[in-house]
């Protein structure tokens, strides 16, 4: 690590030290004037006096019939006044004109002309909050008070609650925090005071309003080439920044550190918060920089300078190279000069001096000449000698700088890398935090998704929270990758899958946030599509809906397309090309070199807020390991194009190698004897989620909450097949695995763990320690199905449901009357191009015309929520010739 000379850091503190100063200086001078005011007025209220306070009230103010009060310049009677231009106060719901109110209403008014009047340059304005609700202050023109809107309660506002006892115990001058004001429009912040007259009775705050436009604009622009300033508050409000003030405006100066989603914006901050001192200067190791750090007075306010160490490494990589450019050419010079005059004079000195030269250039300093001459080539030799050792005595020193910035270098890597190793840490733990409730979650909804006795609408409400969970699980997969990518570990797994099955699902889930916000989308695969190919199924799907995902994000009229096109093909594999096009708001020319960097984010701010920057540079990632590219054409505000081709192998046993059917039958039990499963795991949900799925398949299941009572059970009860956690009290997975693995007796005993940490040094670990397989979660139902099929050997029994449906239809077809040939054919036209929207648009449309079409139309809205398109076609040509032969 790179650290600064003591000069440099003295004044890089210094620097620090005074820039804090005076910008401290106005809220200090508000704190101050405080103090005095509230002598000041405590003097007048709680002193003796002969005035009339209710004579002076009326003076000063009247209140009208419908209870407000309006001050009166003196000397101008009620019927007189103008309305216009002084305009009514609200003084609260219920407040009685008594004589201790009046008396503090006519010394707030004095007090505001006596001594603001003065402050008018310094301070938008000076005010008194009255307990009441009421609110006297001073204008450019006069003081009055002013009238609340319907929605605003004075005492419920920040500049007035924090006069009261349950806000400021302490009774002390207090910060709102910064605001924009709606009236004067400008970005402030308030200075509050309470009064307390000696009886403890609290008579009303004093505030001041103190304009931040000259203090955010030299925080942005006063600063140090190469570096920038930002203002921050104690509790983590961001109040000036020179690459978020709009979204601090936007958020209304509500836009806090903790919430902005940005790590290097945390560590800035909480490097401010362990600061001791009102000025200092640390190094922040991981993102090589200095921070010069300076405690505002008043406000609780940080003012940080940040200074890139890059700039420090340019200036002396620039001196270095200049000197050693001037040594060079010095060299040169001499050189060429000696050889044009001394040449054809003097051949042996010359000859000597070459050498020297030369032995100079292979490194070796110690050069021998005659400096015994009295001639001018004796002068030259020993100014030659002279420069040798300035020379060696320069590389000597410069070989010595090299080493301690290698030293340093080595320093910084070392903590590069252990900061990449903490950063791995955290990411895994929290991986396993999240991962848990989602198992519980996703387990569920999985398990409810089985059920027989759920209606359509409750369904449709599992699949929803099935496919949020699992949103979620795949952000936090996201934030794994792009650690892996980082690491340059991100690998493929490929296997062999259904391809229509896979596009389909995706399309299923994109389609639904596409309906939601009233855009078409469509799906135009291509008749060639083979059925089973070999990829890695989670990542091609990850890519898919990334893209997709966005398109419609961007996209608020027109219509997301999902084209799949077959290239070329051969006996063993295919050329696919995925193009994802969209109607929305096109990408900008500059911000393409952007769009597939990590953390990056291009085009509407407010849908920016929708996602973590990560998806493009990990699809990227991911397309680049398959062996292609995303490409991107775009026209700003009409639209764009992300398309890429990849070659993937075929495969013909994609039935078998994935252990399920592609037409959705129900998986309802197995053949042969039952199997008693023990589930090993210290959290009950997690152990629930795996009896509700297996239990009604007909297994008999058994539960430990740790591996000491697992391996009880196991001795028992001598199940067929364990599935355990690894991290448990008591006794861990990986010793239950151990002891399991020595004991001669169960050493055969079929073992699979399961864990939320899915990193692949974990699973790896899991499988050396003696696990048969690896169950991550939260648990894939279908995964959790293939391992025991694999395991157990087991014959899956289906519910089989696709010729019982198609029966239905075909039994149906001949009582259902049917609608016009013209609109049959239309919903066949929509069926075959794929618009699901404007499909279930018509059929909704023919059910309310006529009440008596609604046994066809139940039947293709089943279908169509299925996306069971190939059968709503087989059906409607069924239909459309029994029409014909009507």
């Amino acid at each position: 690590m790179s650290q600064l000379d003591r000069d440099t850091q003295t004044q890089l503190a210094k620097y620090i030290t005074e820039r804090g100063k005076r910008e401290e200086e106005i809220f200090v001078l508000a704190e101050d004037n405080h103090a005095l005011l509230r002598q000041d007025f405590l003097k007048q209220f709680t002193g003796k006096s002969a005035i009339d306070w209710s004579a002076k009230f009326n003076q000063y103010f009247y209140r009208w019939a419908d209870g407000t009060v309006r001050n009166v310049p003196e000397g101008t009677a009620p019927e007189s006044f103008d309305t216009e231009r002084y305009p009514t106060a609200f003084v609260g719901r219920g407040v009685k004109l008594d004589a201790d109110f009046q008396k503090r209403m006519v010394l707030s008014y004095d007090f505001v002309e006596k001594y603001a009047a003065g402050w008018r340059n310094r301070f938008l304005d000076t005010y008194i909050s009255l307990p009441e609700g009421a609110n006297i202050v001073l204008w450019p023109g006069a003081a009055w008070g002013i009238k609340a809107a319907s929605n605003l309660h004075i005492p419920d506002e920040e500049w007035a609650y924090l006069g009261d006892y349950s806000h400021n115990p302490d009774r002390k001058t207090l910060w709102t925090g910064v605001y924009s004001d709606p009236v004067a429009q400008v970005w402030m912040v308030s200075a509050e005071t309470p009064i307390d007259d000696p009886q403890g009775r609290h008579l009303g705050t004093i505030g001041h309003d103190i304009v931040l436009t000259n203090l955010l604009q030299r925080t942005i622009n006063d600063r140090i080439e190469g570096a920038y300033n930002l203002l921050v508050r104690a509790d983590g409000q961001l109040i000036a920044h020179p690459d978020w003030m709009e979204r601090i405006q936007a958020e209304a100066g509500k836009l806090k550190v903790q919430t902005s989603g940005n790590p290097h914006l945390q560590r800035t901050f909480d490097f401010a918060l362990k600061s001791q001192q009102a000025a200092t200067v640390v190094y922040n190791s991981t993102d090589r920089e200095y921070l010069a750090i300076a405690k505002l007075k008043g406000p609780d306010w940080y003012l940080i300078t940040v200074y890139p160490q890059a700039l420090l490494r340019q200036e002396a990589s620039a001196l270095s190279q200049f000197v050693l450019l001037l040594g060079l050419t010095s060299l040169l010079i001499e050189v060429i000069l000696l050889y044009i005059v001394l040449r054809q004079k003097i051949a042996m000195p010359l000859t000597s001096l070459l050498s020297a030269t030369r032995q100079l250039a292979k490194g070796d300093f110690d050069v021998q000449l005659d400096t015994q001459r009295q001639d001018e080539l004796g002068q030259l030799a020993t100014a030659f000698t002279h420069m040798s050792r300035q020379l060696q005595d320069s590389f000597t020193s410069l070989e010595k700088r090299v080493e301690e910035r290698t030293a340093k270098l080595k320093e910084a890597t070392l903590l590069a890398d252990q900061a990449n190793r903490a950063k791995s840490d955290f990411l895994a733990n929290m991986s396993h935090e999240l991962r848990t409730p989602l198992n519980g979650i996703l387990g569920y909804a999985q398990i409810l998704g089985r059920s027989k006795t759920l209606v359509d609408k409750e369904q449709q409400g599992v699949n929803i929270i099935y496919q949020c969970g699992t949103h979620l699980l795949n952000l936090i997969n996201d934030i794994l990758d792009l650690s892996k990518i980082e690491a340059r570990k991100l690998e493929l797994t490929p296997t062999a899958l259904h391809l229509p099955s896979l596009l389909q699902s995706v399309v299923e889930m994109c389609n639904i946030r596409a309906e939601y916000k009233g855009i078409d989308f469509l799906y135009q695969p291509s008749s060639r599509l083979p059925e089973g190919i070999e990829a890695d199924e989670k990542r091609l799907r990850q890519v898919l809906i990334n893209l997709l995902g966005n398109a419609i994000k961007f996209t608020d009229r027109g219509s997301v397309t999902l084209r799949v096109d077959v290239l070329d093909r051969s006996h063993d594999q295919v050329s696919l090309l995925f193009q994802v096009i969209d109607t929305g708001v096109g990408i900008a020319e500059t911000d393409r070199q952007k769009l597939f960097h990590a953390f990056e984010q291009v085009g509407d701010r407010q849908k920016q807020s929708e996602g973590t920057g990560l998806g493009l540079a990990i699809s990227q990632r991911i397309v680049q390991l398959m062996g292609g590219t995303i490409q991107v054409n775009s026209k700003f505000g009409q639209g764009s194009e992300f398309y890429f081709t990849v070659t993937l192998p075929l495969a013909e046993d994609w039935v078998e190698q994935q252990g399920t059917l592609a037409n959705g039958d129900r998986m309802i039990s197995y053949h042969g004897e039952k199997h008693r499963i023990l589930v090993v795991d210290d959290r009950w949900e997690n152990r629930a989620v795996l009896i509700n799925l297996l239990e009604p398949l007909g297994f008999t299941l058994l539960e430990a909450e740790n591996g000491q009572e697992g391996l009880d059970q196991i001795q028992s009860n001598q199940p067929d097949l364990v599935i355990t956690d690894i991290a448990m009290p008591v006794m861990d997975g990986l010793e239950l695995l151990k002891q399991i693995r020595q004991s001669d007796q169960y050493k055969h005993l079929k073992m699979i763990v399961s864990s939320a940490s899915v990193a692949q040094a974990d699973q790896q670990m899991a499988i050396q320690a003696g696990g048969n397989d690896f169950l991550p979660k939260p648990v894939p139902a279908n995964l959790l199905f293939q391992l025991l099929e694999k395991h157990l050997h087991l014959t899956w029994i289906y519910e089989t449901s696709g010729q019982a449906d198609e029966n239905r239809l075909h039994s149906d077809s001949t009582e259902v009357l049917l609608p016009s040939f013209v609109i049959l054919e239309e919903l066949l036209t929509l069926a075959q191009k794929g618009r699901f929207k404007k499909f279930t648009n018509l059929v909704t449309d023919v059910q309310q015309q006529d009440s008596r079409y609604q046994v066809f139309t139940e039947n293709i809205l089943q279908l169509a929520q299925q996306y069971q398109f190939e059968k709503i076609e087989e059906q409607l040509k069924m239909y459309l010739k029994k029409q014909l032969k009507v």
